[in-house]
């Protein structure tokens, strides 16, 4: 007996249901699929002169450079730069992950970045790329030592570096001073960035009576401080035209990067520093208080002391005055005694 056609047509449907959802799409499914795809960047520039064919050896070079970037930078605290190849067709490379991000954000610039640059820039010699966690540079002529100040990228700088003070979010009301205090805040980190050896500074400045200015300023590694006080002082002198009256922003560049942010609570190295120096200065105190005490207890000894020599001087003087007095009168006494009878 020949089944209805509605059943077949149910059967049917119910076949195809395994052949077309196999199985459920899991989170790690959806990782791998955005680490397959190319890092968006915020900014990117592709050479389109004198291009590089498949398979050349700048190519091989450069396919050399991009593959090393990822552990390299992961063992030097996300900070990149090397030249593969011999003169003719060399890559010069540099990648650095902004200090402020997160571990995470850095971890995934290193991972999609390099993987997916030549996706964007296919056959391009000269690359320059700012994501928003990261730039990634190459070229067949070197750039290392000297600042590039081209293509700035402004944007929030909210992250990881509040340690769980929230920034204010909005508008500052006091522009001018908001824009002397971080002014003053980010002219004082220039100079120890460009003497840290990785190039990285960071520091807060009381605002007002509950808030302060947090910044962070980075420049790559390569630059000496001379061309990394350039590259900050040109972002500093964009802020106002950039950031008004924000209470907080970014601007990340090939060379430098600088950030700040108003946040509405002391910060947590303030705070710790506060702790540390009332406990330093309470035990100044108690040091002070045990030094009096020893003072007085020391003096009390000295004056004890002092006292007990002086009667044991009056003893003894005493005593030889008495050992005197006895002689004497035993030489009187025999004087007397041996003196004849008068007549």
């Amino acid at each position: 007996m020949a089944s209805p056609p509605w059943v077949r047509l149910v059967l049917l449907l119910l076949a195809a249901v395994p052949a077309c959802h196999g199985r459920p799409l899991f989170d790690d499914d959806v990782n791998k699929i955005m680490t397959t795809q190319p890092l968006p960047p915020s900014v990117i520039s592709c050479s389109t002169a004198g291009n590089y064919s498949d398979g050349s050896q700048y190519h091989v070079n450069l396919d050399r450079l991009l593959s090393a970037i990822p552990m390299a930078a992961a063992k030097d605290g996300g900070f990149f730069n090397s030249k593969f190849g011999m003169e003719g067709e060399e890559v010069f490379g540099l990648f650095m992950c902004y200090a402020g991000d997160t571990d995470s954000q850095c971890q995934d610039c290193l991972t999609r970045a390099p993987a997916g640059v030549m996706k964007l820039c296919p056959h391009s010699r000269t690359v320059r790329a700012v994501y928003n966690a990261c730039t990634l540079r190459y070229s067949d002529e070197s750039f290392f030592s000297v600042a590039d100040l081209i293509d700035i990228a402004g944007g929030d700088s909210y992250a990881a570096w509040y340690q769980g003070v929230v920034p204010l979010v909005g508008y500052v009301v006091d522009t001018a001073g908001m824009s002397r205090m971080r002014s003053e805040l980010i002219r004082r980190l220039m100079g120890k960035a460009g003497q840290a050896a990785e190039r990285i500074a960071s520091g807060t400045q009381r605002f007002t009576d509950t808030q302060w200015v947090w910044a962070v300023a980075q420049c790559t590694r390569d630059l000496p401080a001379s061309e990394c006080t350039r590259c900050l002082s040109y972002y500093t002198d964009q802020l106002p035209r950039l950031f008004p009256n924000n209470s907080g922003g970014a601007i990340k560049g090939y060379s430098c990067y600088l950030g700040y942010a108003i946040l509405a609570d002391k910060p947590s190295t303030v705070r710790k520093l506060e702790r540390e120096k009332a406990m330093a200065d309470e035990e100044s105190r108690h040091r002070k208080k045990r030094r009096k005490i020893a003072i007085i207890v020391s003096l009390i000894a000295i004056a004890v002391a002092l006292v007990i020599c002086l009667i044991g001087l009056l003893i003894r003087f005493m005593w030889y005055r008495w050992r005197g007095w006895v002689a004497a009168g035993r030489v009187a006494m025999r004087s007397y005694m041996e003196k004849p009878p008068k007549e």
